[in-house]
């Protein structure tokens, strides 16, 4: 999940890649919401096979407002089990 908070369009989407490749998988098919600055929580699930590594991509097309601000990043990790 990701605690973040903007005043404005924050135009900013969410993506990662895995195991030190170049590509980036989206997360967020829009861009995170205006929260009137105002701390908001989004949960991002990533859920691919055969991650040992991977790496959070926050990207724009657009300009990001002043206003935006990430305040925290939390990761749940789960083992598989054996089938």
């Amino acid at each position: 999940s990701v605690t973040y908070k903007s005043d404005g369009a924050s135009n900013v989407r969410v993506g990662y890649s895995k195991n030190g490749t170049s590509g980036i998988s989206v997360l967020t098919t829009t861009t995170l919401d205006d929260t009137n600055d105002a701390w908001e929580t989004v949960e991002l699930d990533v859920t691919p096979e055969d991650i040992y590594s991977f790496m959070l991509h926050f990207f724009t097309s657009g300009e990001v407002p002043e206003s935006f601000e990430i305040n925290d990043v939390s990761i749940v990790y789960r083992l598989k089990g054996a089938r």
